[in-house]
């Protein structure tokens, strides 16, 4: 299994997505180039050796040799042995889904930014704020 297809299990297992609810699937957004560009694979690589490593001393084999659904069960199995590293890989992949415009579009969140033209502040007469500016500072 090479590192993207483990991207894309792991992610299954954080946001599965609902075919029903329509919701996006997280492997179905891209983040493995989100890591890349973020300078964040190495968490993946580290979270990968682990489970490899950790799936070799319980079972005395390669990880490899289990299909899709044994992996998952196992990454769910075994989420508390590494679990600061795999929260900072859930914080990042919630990062992505929720910065993907197809993703946020099939939740029916706003997509734009708020305030397209800039926040706009009315005008208004400061001069009534003299009289504070005038005590000058005051020290308590």
């Amino acid at each position: 299994m090479n590192l993207n297809n483990f991207i894309l299990v792991l992610s299954e297992i954080i946001i599965p997505g609902s075919i029903e609810k329509d919701i996006l699937c997280s492997s179905q957004v891209d983040f493995y180039d989100f890591l890349k560009s973020n300078n964040k694979l190495d968490l993946i690589k580290i979270y990968k050796d682990n489970i490899e490593k950790s799936f070799i001393e319980e079972y005395e084999k390669s990880i490899y040799e289990e299909s899709d659904e044994s992996i998952k069960r196992y990454l769910v199995k075994s989420k508390r042995k590494n679990f600061r590293l795999l929260n900072e890989i859930s914080v990042l992949l919630c990062e992505c889904y929720y910065s993907d415009y197809d993703a946020l579009n099939k939740l029916n969140l706003p997509t734009e930014a708020p305030f397209p033209t800039g926040n706009i502040i009315q005008e208004i007469d400061l001069t009534i704020l003299e009289d504070v500016y005038n005590r000058g500072k005051v020290y308590r």
